[in-house]
């Protein structure tokens, strides 16, 4: 038995000719912060013990796991978390070297998230002497109330030194993740962060988060009168305020919220945008497979860091996914990026996994929203138009509506 209490599937054959992404889960951080909902393990100790047990572990899951990328194009590499930068720089080390003896990591696009409080000199030259050439930087804001508002632990002078000292570093792209829509957060504060962000250069990459509460943090246990957020027209107008200034800068939009100069694109989201395949390894990491033989499979590992400790090799669950659900699914993703997507690359990702007439209902969905203002298409590639991209979770409503279930 699996420990998601379902019988355990056979391993999915993945095909070769589909790119892959590798991300590795670093749960460790030094405080949570109020509004966090994802798997971590707050140590503001830097426990060595415990951080070099972890990566003893990644590297168990990546020997049990690394068929999945056997002769596959292995497109990127992606350290998130947590706080990945938080992680003790040895034990980072430790489970890069594993990964480069079977993969050249400077073919890649390696990509490290980063605390503002944990960069300095040294840890950008281990970094690098690593083979990360991509660092997404978790400013979150440049106002100090904001930052204050959301318990961050670093203030806006930190931010700003980070940003200098890393943009100062030769082969290396810098990005930083910003927040809009926090509680008590205006359209002039957030023009600010806009700002300062257009003035950095040679900043590659930016992404624009929209603020979410969960009922079981810190903060979605207060009293709603005390979280109140701007309104969504109001959030729509913080975007597109972001996006028109940005776009002057010369950053391309690629996703609803991302943003991106020259070579800045993240060539590892993109996997996840175009419905491609990745593995994920580490505490509460996923992985997707689709294969003809077994279908679409999504792993996810325990969210608990003991419990994956224990058997990082086979402590995962694998879940089985309809491919006609995926396929869907897929529809929906293309919705939210300006790429969109083509009918060949459709076919070739569902062929033989979904029925001939499920892809050519997709098709002739895809045209009705053409017909509707909501996509554009050009030799059978779709793309959102900007009508479309800020309607994506209604064209996904829609498209559920009327997809067929039987093959």
């Amino acid at each position: 038995m699996s420990p998601c209490g379902a019988s355990e599937m056979s391993p999915p054959a993945p095909r070769p000719d589909r790119p892959v992404g590798l991300y590795l889960h670093v749960p460790f951080c030094g405080a949570k912060c109020p509004y966090c909902n994802y798997p971590v393990d707050v140590d503001p100790d830097h426990t060595t013990s415990r951080h070099f047990a972890y990566a003893d572990a990644l590297i168990d899951e990546y020997e049990a796991r690394r068929h999945v990328l056997k002769g596959r194009d292995v497109r990127s590499l992606y350290i998130g978390g947590g706080t990945p930068s938080h992680w003790q720089t040895d034990a980072l080390e430790h489970v890069l070297q594993r990964v480069s003896r079977d993969i050249e990591l400077a073919s890649l696009d390696v990509t490290l998230e980063a605390n503002p409080c944990d960069i300095d000199g040294g840890t950008l030259d281990a970094w690098q002497a690593f083979g990360i050439d991509r660092l997404n930087i978790g400013v979150q804001s440049f106002q100090t109330d904001i930052l204050e508002r959301i318990g961050r632990r670093h203030d806006p002078s930190r931010a700003e030194e980070t940003l200098a000292i890393s943009l100062d570093r030769d082969a290396l792209r810098v990005g930083c993740d910003l927040l809009f829509g926090v509680p008590g957060q205006s359209l002039s504060t957030w023009r600010r962060d806009v700002d300062a962000i257009a003035a950095l250069d040679p900043l590659t990459h930016v992404t624009a988060y929209e603020f979410e509460l969960d009922d079981s943090t810190p903060m979605g246990e207060r009293d709603a009168d005390d979280l109140a957020r701007p309104s969504s027209d109001e959030r729509l107008e913080m975007l597109e305020m972001a996006a028109d200034t940005w776009r002057k800068q010369g950053f391309e939009r690629h996703e609803i919220g991302s943003f991106a100069r020259r070579e800045g694109a993240s060539r590892h989201t993109t996997l996840y945008w175009t419905g491609g395949e990745y593995l994920g390894l580490g505490m509460g990491a996923h992985s997707l497979t689709i294969a003809p033989s077994s279908g679409v499979v999504r792993r996810v590992n325990p969210a608990d860091l003991e419990t994956y400790l224990a058997s990082p090799a086979d402590s995962g669950c694998d879940e089985s996914i309809e491919p006609s659900e995926y396929l869907l699914q897929r529809l929906s993703l293309a919705m939210r990026t300006t790429r969109g997507l083509e009918m060949d690359v459709l076919r070739h990702q569902f062929e033989g996994a979904v029925s001939s007439r499920q892809l050519e209902w997709a098709r002739e969905a895809l045209d009705q929203l053409v017909d509707r203002g909501v996509l554009c298409e050009e030799r059978s590639h779709y793309r959102p138009t900007d009508r479309g991209l800020h309607r994506e979770d209604g064209v996904a409503r829609w498209l559920a509506r009327r997809f067929p279930t039987d093959s």
